[in-house]
């Protein structure tokens, strides 16, 4: 019953957005920092604003500053190449890159950390993947860490568990399609799908 109220107590757009059973949350250390990120994250994912044409060079510039001190202190050899104008919301896709590059830095074990991302036009719709030399991910976790609250991480104080999540939901609003590829120990490969609505 104590983790039903928690949920209630969320925002009723964060409960929306996200679509998790209440049943599901979790309490602990972890609950504040989950209500907070629900909260500062929610309007981002319901796309406030008019979608519009989005340089995600520009974009992913601005991602790339915001972790550059995690890039520099972990010496992470990062390649980006020319990315493609798409019909979004601004705000969305710096949260979608955040998340996963933020991620691919964090859950990196190796001494010479590596992350690229990779782009393609495949038809009517762009491909991207972001790719890690990391810690890798077990199958059975393939699914689940989409789901709310789901971390790669056991310890309480490595995040809260929404920000797949969030980008599942930026990616399915956007009629694409998100997952993973990875093998544990092996690095990962995280690929989205949005479609080609500019030219």
């Amino acid at each position: 019953k104590r983790a039903v109220l928690l949920v209630t107590e969320l925002p009723s757009g964060a409960q929306r957005v996200l679509g998790y059973d209440a049943a599901e949350a979790l309490g602990g250390p972890r609950r504040d920092a989950a209500r907070a990120a629900l909260r500062r994250d929610q309007a981002t994912v319901h796309g406030e604003g008019e979608r519009e044409a989005v340089d995600l060079n520009a974009v992913v510039d601005t991602v790339r500053s915001s972790l550059d001190q995690s890039l520099r202190e972990r010496a992470v050899d990062l390649a980006i190449p020319s990315l493609p104008v798409v019909h979004s919301n601004a705000a969305q896709m710096q949260q979608l890159f955040q998340n996963l590059l933020n991620n691919a830095i964090k859950y990196n074990d190796k001494v010479k950390p590596a992350v690229r991302i990779d782009y393609h036009q495949r038809g009517q719709e762009h491909l991207f993947a972001v790719r890690d030399n990391g810690v890798g991910i077990n199958a059975e976790y393939h699914q689940k860490i989409f789901d709310v609250f789901q971390r790669l991480s056991r310890s309480a104080s490595e995040g809260t568990g929404v920000g797949l999540a969030i980008c599942k939901k930026i990616v399915e609003q956007h009629e694409g399609q998100i997952w993973v590829e990875s093998e544990e120990g092996q690095g990962s490969t995280f690929y989205f799908t949005l479609p080609d609505l500019v030219n």
